[in-house]
């Protein structure tokens, strides 16, 4: 029991379990919207973006190691062996490369591959997209769900439907990321990081959160008018306004920088 709670604190879980449920909630929503049968691709999804951030976060843990420790943040590498991170990485990385084949689609592993490289340049030199203000921004928040719909794109589903479901999540993500950097703007300042926050400012940064909230709730009401069923539609949204009330709420609570 020990080992599982060490394993979900060096994987960062907490930071991304949001992120989780906003992607499981998409799929029950595209299920019950197309009636399709896609039970298996919807867990298969899941387990993907599992692994996927389980991936990332370790990775990005390692290669900001001293800058964690500059600013006090304490990543908890020191509970495993780095033997043992090291596999947990290299055993990520393999389950990641070989969950979409089971959507026996060439695109499937294009995009699979293109995720990869994501996940490892947002935190590895040089290219280092979390030191890149616009970049920094929209790699997460693409990797942390909007990526892993796009594997239903080479099923049979509606792509209005997956449009507008894989749009919600996305400005969610922009929108959470943004008030993430928020959070951090202190220290990632201390550390002269380049982040949206830091490079544009707080007004820009502030502004930006509520576009983005307003965004949401504008494709949240675009599913009363591409959803056929009303009552289908004031469930979808009333589950999405339900996951979002915790971060509308930090919102409300961030100091101005």
């Amino acid at each position: 029991m020990i080992k599982i709670l060490d394993f979900a604190k060096l994987i960062r879980f907490n930071e991304w379990l949001d992120k989780l449920w906003l992607l499981i909630i998409s799929l029950v929503v595209l299920l019950m919207a197309t009636g399709k049968n896609f039970y298996f691709e919807a867990v298969a999804q899941a387990a993907y973006l599992f692994f996927l951030l389980a991936f990332g976060f370790l990775l990005n843990s390692v290669f900001e190691k001293d800058i964690d420790l500059a600013v006090g943040k304490n990543r908890h590498l020191d509970l495993f062996t780095p033997g043992q991170i090291k596999l947990f990485i290299l055993s990520f990385l393999l389950i990641v490369s070989l969950l979409p084949l089971f959507f026996n689609n060439g695109l499937a592993q294009l995009y699979n591959l293109m995720m990869i490289i994501l996940a490892v340049f947002y935190s590895m030199p040089p290219l280092y997209f979390k030191n890149k203000p616009v970049l920094g921004i929209l790699v997460p928040s693409f990797l942390q769900g909007p990526s892993t719909l796009l594997f239903l794109s080479v099923s049979d589903i509606n792509t209005v439907y997956l449009g507008l479901i894989g749009a919600i999540v996305l400005a969610v993500n922009i929108y959470m990321q943004l008030i993430h950097q928020v959070r951090d703007f202190e220290n990632d300042k201390k550390m002269n990081l380049k982040t949206f926050a830091v490079f544009f400012g707080s007004e820009t940064t502030y502004f930006m959160i509520r576009l983005f909230i307003i965004i949401v709730v504008f494709l949240l009401l675009a599913i009363f008018f591409l959803f056929d069923d009303f009552f289908f539609s004031l469930f979808a949204v009333l589950i999405y306004l339900i996951f979002l009330i915790p971060s509308l709420a930090s919102h409300f609570q961030l100091k101005k920088l």
